[in-house]
């Protein structure tokens, strides 16, 4: 399943990478142009430091390179080259190299007074490497002409790009980081606005509830792409609540419809004279009373809403439930206890609700594990109850399938259950916002945890 949010947020990914790279390119571009300007700058300075000592003395060129200047170069682990020739091509001074870094072009003085650039490949530390090299003729003393060759290895280079750097994020570092920081926060704000809406809708459909009237996700805000798919989820929603509404109205017709015949019968049958079949006929009728209660129970418990929640602390209100339903299943032979913690929980749900909830547990767990079966009642703090018997269990394969309509926990037909009691208490913990789940208990019956949310007093 594709998440709307996830593409959105791959498409921005995307452009912004794509960007990026386009702007490393140009970052790189104006890199390359900065370097050759700094290269060309850096060059001319070291030709001119070395035109600089230059002079003509007693009838001959002088080169007098300042002590501190030679240091600098010795410390340049062969970095930095000069050679100074005269117009015949001898070198008459030098530093790094006894040879020119390229063939000297004697008909070239006096032709072009710029500075010349190139390259070439020169050993270094045993490997063969670039060095960045210039070239220019001066003129000194009478009409004499001075060949100087500067050169500069490729640590120097490294050098001038970390000064490129330093320099731009010196000069645009905030503004770097501030549009940085200001693309972030765009990527997130397009996305929440793009998906803001959907949002809403996951919000507006996690309170539908079956049999609710005009219960729809609104289109307000919905980007309009959108739009027809909501509105087919309504005309859904609202076919299928007709069909809801349809098979509950069945069920409370079928169910009030069935109990006038059976109080005759009832009447006719206590008219009878005192016999076995007289006894076993108003068993009969009273199971049949029992299903059809179940019915409009399961009826009612389906389409329950609950309006506003309940704040209730759950021991109390467990033992105010038992002490009202608990004493006629106590007299005939149960084995019943309430666990209560030392601290309060409180959970939201309705006590009127929890009450059919449990007294249709007790009664499936007398009926699967007889009149003089053990049940256990504990809840904890996060809001679960337990609810655990000594009884015969149920299957692994049918563990997951108790809380549907109509599957019983025994073979017997003549006990009342018709497999409506735990379908009715799923329905009821639907109406709290809660869950409902059966495990093996450890006493070897069965044990059903009911999942309450914790109210706003309990998570102070």
């Amino acid at each position: 399943m594709s998440s709307l949010r996830i593409k959105l947020i791959v498409m921005v990914v995307l452009t912004v990478g794509i960007t990026f790279i386009g702007s490393l390119m140009v970052f790189s571009l104006a890199v390359s142009s900065r370097m050759a300007s700094l290269e060309d700058l850096s060059l001319s300075e070291q030709m001119g430091d070395i035109a600089a000592a230059l002079s003509w003395q007693d009838g001959r060129i002088a080169v007098d390179v300042p002590v501190s200047l030679r240091r600098d170069y010795r410390t340049g682990a062969g970095q930095f080259i000069y050679i100074v020739s005269d117009e015949n091509g001898r070198i008459l001074d030098s530093f790094g190299s006894t040879q020119h870094l390229r063939p000297l072009d004697i008909s070239a003085k006096g032709l072009n007074d710029n500075m010349q650039l190139f390259s070439t490949l020169r050993e270094l530390g045993g490997n063969e490497s670039k060095f960045f090299a210039a070239e220019k003729w001066f003129t000194i003393g009478p009409d004499k002409w001075v060949n100087i060759q500067v050169g500069q290895g490729p640590a120097h280079e490294d050098v001038l790009a970390d000064e490129i750097l330093f320099e731009m994020f010196e000069r645009n570092g905030l503004l770097i980081g501030g549009l940085i920081a200001s693309l972030i926060g765009g990527v997130i704000f397009i996305v929440n606005q793009l998906t803001g809406s959907l949002r809403q809708l996951e919000k507006q459909a996690i309170t539908i509830r079956p049999g609710a009237q005009d219960q729809k996700l609104q289109v307000a805000r919905v980007p309009s792409e959108l739009v027809p798919l909501v509105s087919q989820i309504n005309e859904a929603l609202r076919r299928l609540n007709e069909a809801y509404v349809m098979q509950k109205n069945y069920s409370d017709m079928a169910a009030h419809e069935l109990r006038s015949p059976l109080a005759i019968v009832r009447c006719q049958a206590e008219a009878l004279a005192d016999s076995a079949e007289k006894n076993m006929l108003l068993d009969d009728i009273g199971n049949m009373e029992q299903v059809l209660t179940r019915l409009m129970q399961l009826s009612r418990s389906e389409s329950a809403m609950v309006g506003a929640h309940q704040s209730l602390e759950l021991g109390e209100t467990l033992g105010e439930i038992l002490s009202e339903i608990g004493g006629a299943l106590i007299r005939d032979g149960m084995q019943l206890s309430l666990t209560r913690l030392p601290q309060p929980v409180h959970i939201n749900a309705d006590q009127a609700m929890l009450e059919v909830m449990l007294r249709n547990l007790l009664d499936n767990a007398a009926a699967a594990g007889g009149a003089y079966s053990t049940v256990t009642i504990s809840y904890d703090a996060t809001g679960s109850v337990f609810i655990a018997d000594n009884g015969p269990g149920v299957p692994d394969d049918k563990l997951s399938k108790i809380f549907d309509r109509f599957v019983r926990l025994s073979d017997s037909t003549t006990d009342g259950h018709a497999g409506l009691g735990l379908a009715i208490v799923r329905a009821l913990a639907d109406a709290q916002n809660a869950s409902v789940s059966a495990h093996h208990a450890d006493m070897g019956g069965l044990e059903i945890r009911l999942a309450f949310s914790l109210s706003a007093v309990s998570q102070l």
